[in-house]
């Protein structure tokens, strides 16, 4: 049918681009079209991110224009918790503690850390989020869902416009 039946994995950051916009996933990972813009965040978030993975191995690096309110970290967790099974997976006998380090882009830059629960309902919560996304992936289910917030950064404005179904 579809590439997205010949990839035999799904990464964190492809389960979110389909979870904010189906037809961006499908542009991105299935018809592999180039981008037609790229941010200048996601240039910066990229160096940042490559630079931090020689010294950060457990702790997710991110880039935010602002610092993060109290409770963001909570709310961005479902990678870390996919990761702490994983680890746990890897690891049993280990505590595990989750962290976000967060850049802030501001004036004056700087670097929080923020850490993360580890609840089992919340981890399997997630892990069925990314199931259902991943068999609407495989059954080619691909539409666009416009955003004022979304779609004036997206890589494939024209594409959209251009989509028939």
């Amino acid at each position: 049918m579809l590439k997205a039946l010949k990839r035999d994995y799904v990464s964190h950051s492809a389960i979110s681009t389909y979870q904010q916009c189906p037809l961006r996933y499908y542009f991105r990972y299935v018809a592999n079209l180039p981008e037609e813009l790229t941010s200048s965040a996601l240039v910066f978030g990229s160096g940042i991110h490559r630079a931090a993975e020689l010294h950060f191995q457990v702790i997710d690096l991110k880039t935010s224009r602002s610092r993060w309110k109290s409770g963001q970290a909570e709310n961005q967790a479902e990678q870390l918790l996919l990761y702490s099974e994983l680890a746990k997976e890897m690891a049993p006998d280990k505590k595990l503690r989750l962290r976000f380090a967060v850049i802030s882009k501001t004036k004056t830059p700087s670097l929080e850390m923020h850490d993360v629960s580890i609840h089992p309902d919340r981890v399997e919560r997630t892990k069925r989020v990314v199931q259902r996304v991943w068999k609407a992936i495989q059954q080619g289910t691909f539409y666009p869902s416009p955003s004022p917030m979304k779609c004036p950064s997206c890589a494939y404005q024209q594409a959209c416009r251009d989509w028939q179904g």
